[in-house]
């Protein structure tokens, strides 16, 4: 009789196991009158009493505002293969900062919260806005500018491991910017 060899035979294994799992464990609560095919009708630009007559009152509504993000730091990535099993590969990608710090603005400069503990506390407590960090710190490494937005969330957990996140984009003007719909790990599921 022919041997199997071990690790071939756990990658099958895992395989089956990542298939039949990922088959039957997507579960998923979405709004009262949601459908899939009205939610794929949603175009950018419609407003957002023209998205809920289509696919009705959302189950979530959050908004956020217009955000500048200043980041310092040095970043350091690292690729390695852990595992190979036959054909199978598992690869674990690592990025990490030595030291970073986050600068988050209002849309009249004014600092809203700082994260990273790359610049001593007592210089980052007398900072208040944009010109204050330039002062204390110098340029940014890198300048983010995150729009005014509001989602629709059309979905949540209900209980499996993954479910389907459905949600929509709006502008500041309540229009139709962009529509998700994509399979998504419960936040109770995460490591």
């Amino acid at each position: 009789m022919r041997k199997l060899d071990p690790q071939v035979g756990y990658g099958v294994v895992i395989s089956l196991a990542a298939i039949l799992g990922s088959l039957g464990c997507e579960k998923t609560t979405y709004a009262p009158g949601y459908s899939h095919q009205a939610f794929k009708e949603i175009k950018a630009g419609m407003t957002e009493q023209q998205v809920v007559q289509l696919v009705g009152q959302p189950l979530e509504r959050l908004s956020s505002p217009w955000c500048e993000a200043w980041e310092y730091g040095n970043e350091s990535c690292s690729t390695q293969t852990v595992r190979r099993w036959g054909i199978f590969k598992t690869r674990i990608v690592t990025v990490y900062y030595d030291s970073a710090a986050s600068f988050y603005f209002n849309d009249r400069g004014n600092l809203s919260f700082h994260t990273g503990g790359l610049f001593p506390d007592a210089t980052v407590s007398k900072c208040r806005n944009t010109t204050d960090v330039l002062t204390a710190f110098g340029q940014p490494k890198e300048r983010m500018v995150f729009p005014a937005e509001t989602r629709l969330y059309y979905s949540r957990p209900a209980g499996g491991a993954t479910y389907r996140a459905t949600l929509v984009i709006l502008d500041k003007d309540d229009r139709v910017t962009s529509t998700f719909s994509f399979r998504a790990w419960s936040p109770d599921q995460l490591p």
